[in-house]
């Protein structure tokens, strides 16, 4: 889980950067010296993302871990929003991690049918 883990902190990492930069009521030139982090963040993120493999060799407990470090990247965010968004991203993943598993072993129990059937 280490890419996906990583493409984790880079989104909730870009959204605190979000909320530094608005901290003071308006968005300058200026605030762009928040964001600048963000970039080795996303770069790190991207570079060797096995999002679909990660999913579906993932378990609850490596789940969790991840959008615990998620939530952690999100200290200029109010517990309430950084709860809710932390929720809502886990949710969609777990979807979607349903969603490859389900799909892995319909693949495998596929090319397992394949090879009992064929002469």
């Amino acid at each position: 889980m280490k890419e996906t883990t990583e493409l984790l902190e880079a989104i909730t990492g870009a959204i605190n950067s979000g909320f530094q930069a608005a901290a003071d009521g308006k968005i300058g030139v200026e605030d762009i010296a928040f964001f600048f982090d963000d970039i080795g963040r996303w770069q790190a993120a991207l570079k060797n993302l096995t999002f679909a493999q990660e999913a579906a060799s993932s378990t609850a407990a490596t789940t969790e871990s991840a959008f615990a470090a998620a939530a952690k990247q999100m200290p200029n965010v109010s517990p309430e929003v950084a709860y809710n968004v932390t929720a809502f991203m886990k949710g969609m993943y777990c979807a979607y991690r349903l969603g490859v598993s389900q799909g892995r072993a319909q693949a495998l129990a596929e090319s397992e049918n394949k090879k009992t059937t064929t002469p």
